[in-house]
């Protein structure tokens, strides 16, 4: 059973209950009437004209109230369900809510994604930049024919590092532009993409610190290191410079 069925049978009931009393007011009116027409002797006789006396009044009021009351109740009954506007207006709404929330929910995904995306390559430009400091300063020339080999496009020398089972090594390394990217040739087994989207690498040499410093654009020296190595790296969107210290100068 529904609420307005309920609701309609208990106003049915009220307006009942209502005539009822109406009905036995009425009764008790007339019985007092009659008895004081009897007392007068009016044999029964009416105290007042047919339709005028108050206690009909009474229940003619009582009777067409009851009755708008028992249409209201029909009415209400009759009201079980939503009409089509208000459908309409509902799934609207819930429509503009649900395509509200996809949209948030997009704008977040992207924004999560770009940001995780901008963090992984400030860290790998940032252990980039790490490894090249320790290998530079580790430079070592004792040993080989040309221990330090520097050209305008790349640097070749001989370094202490650390291989994958944590021991010291020292090996051959070239740092080099190769397939758009800065790599590093001679640790591990491959070769070693430090830097992603580059569009021009170039190397310049410190002779020495001071007032008479000085950079050149090769230096090829089988016993001496420079004092430093400057990288100048041209990207897509941007221009960066690395300057690397040479430790103890090899």
């Amino acid at each position: 059973m529904t609420g307005a069925e309920r609701l309609s049978r208990r106003v049915t009931a009220g307006v009942e209950r209502a005539l009822e009393r109406a009905n036995a007011m009425t009764g008790r009116r007339f019985a007092r009437v009659r008895g004081m027409n009897a007392a007068l002797g009016g044999a029964g006789a009416p105290a007042c004209p047919e339709g005028r006396c108050r206690a009909e009044r009474l229940s003619r009021r009582a009777a067409a109230g009851a009755e708008r009351a028992l249409q209201r109740a029909n009415t209400l009954g009759r009201r079980r369900g939503f009409t089509l506007l208000e459908v309409v207006v509902a799934l609207t709404l819930g429509s503009m809510v649900v395509l509200m929330a996809h949209r948030i929910l997009i704008a977040v995904i992207d924004g999560a994604a770009e940001l995780t995306a901008v963090r992984g390559a400030l860290d790998r430009e940032a252990n980039a930049r790490r490894l090249l400091a320790n290998v530079f300063g580790s430079l070592d020339v004792t040993g080989d024919s040309v221990a330090f080999r520097g050209e305008p496009s790349r640097v070749a020398f001989t370094s202490w590092h650390r291989d994958e089972r944590g021991f010291r090594t020292r090996s051959r390394v070239t740092l080099t532009a190769q397939d758009s990217a800065l790599v590093l040739l001679g640790i591990g087994p491959g070769t070693l993409a430090l830097l992603p989207d580059m569009v021009a690498v170039e190397f310049d040499y410190l002779l020495d610190y001071g007032a008479r410093e000085r950079w050149v654009r090769e230096w090829i020296s089988p016993a001496s290191a420079p004092a430093a190595v400057r990288l100048r790296m041209t990207r897509r969107n941007s221009t960066d410079t690395l300057l690397l210290i040479i430790g103890g100068r090899g």
